[in-house]
């Protein structure tokens, strides 16, 4: 850290950042899983389409979120109206 000139308090900040992010993947990971075998369940959907309209609005998504939004683009675009589908 001394080389990198990252006070603790950064460091602690950062990574509160990152778990934040890592249980929000989990949880879109997690929900997709079960969507895929029951998408007309009203809860999964709600919150497929929840989460696609928070990475759809999202301008700068890292890598990780960027393939969670074309996974629900893909398997979802043909069974919810709310999910556009990928360009071709």
């Amino acid at each position: 850290m001394e080389k990198l000139e990252v006070t603790p308090t950064e460091f602690i900040k950062f990574m509160k950042l990152q778990e934040n992010q890592n249980n929000f993947i989990l949880e879109v990971e997690c929900l997709l899983s079960n969507v895929r075998e029951d998408p007309e369940f009203i809860y999964y959907k709600r919150k497929i389409i929840e989460y696609y309209s928070i990475l759809d609005t999202k301008v700068n998504k890292p890598t990780s979120e960027f393939s969670l939004y074309i996974d629900i683009k893909i398997h979802f675009c043909n069974i919810y109206d709310e999910v556009s589908p990928p360009l071709n």
